[in-house]
């Protein structure tokens, strides 16, 4: 018998309509990154994204991103027919990176755009930089949009409390990890988070 993986059999789990080991396992990951259900993904964060975007954003519609999100935030837009509204980044003199979407530029966003399904962060940047998603949490709740976030640096933030608290516990309603990129996991393992 193989050690590692083993196929949809009866008597076995099916990732795609778990009702045994994996669903037990989902809901508790679900209990441990602070979401009302979690999904694992066998295709990284991109899978995760791909289908935070396809499932929330309806055909025509337009969505606040970062200007340096990840390409598969650019992927599943055009997959889904989205329509981009980019907001760039502030950029540290010091550090000479660009770091994070402020929350004054979210709300500019909003305010120019009534009509976009909600904004999507990237948090922790690729440097490691937090955004600020409690507070640009709450601009996005007070307007009734969905607050969806890319935290596949981030899979290991809910498990210190030296570290930057994760996007579930700031108000997110919905993101994405990739646990092989900071926890103990196969490559391409990532969660898919949603609250509410």
């Amino acid at each position: 018998l193989p050690l590692m993986d083993l196929t949809e059999v009866p008597g076995l789990d099916d990732l795609n309509d778990p009702k045994g080991a994996i669903a037990r396992a989902q809901n508790l990951g679900a209990r441990a990154f602070g979401g009302d259900r979690t999904f694992f993904l066998v295709n990284g964060s991109t899978a995760g994204i791909h289908a935070m975007i396809l499932a929330t954003c309806p055909p025509g519609s337009s969505l606040i991103v970062p200007r340096n999100c990840h390409r598969s935030v650019i992927n599943a837009m055009i997959l889904a027919d989205v329509r981009p509204i980019y907001i760039n980044p502030e950029y540290s003199q010091d550090l000479e990176l660009a770091t994070q979407i402020s929350p004054k530029s979210v709300e500019e966003a909003l305010e120019e755009n009534p009509d976009s399904i909600g904004v999507l962060l990237v948090s922790p940047n690729y440097y490691g930089m937090c955004a600020r998603v409690e507070e640009i949490g709450k601009i996005v709740r007070k307007r009734e949009k969905i607050l969806m976030v890319d935290e596949a640096h981030g899979a290991h933030l809910p498990f210190s409390p030296r570290l930057p608290k994760s996007s579930g516990k700031l108000g997110a309603d919905i993101w994405v990890q990739s646990a092989h990129k900071t926890l103990p996991a196969f490559t391409q393992s990532g969660y898919l988070h949603i609250k509410g």
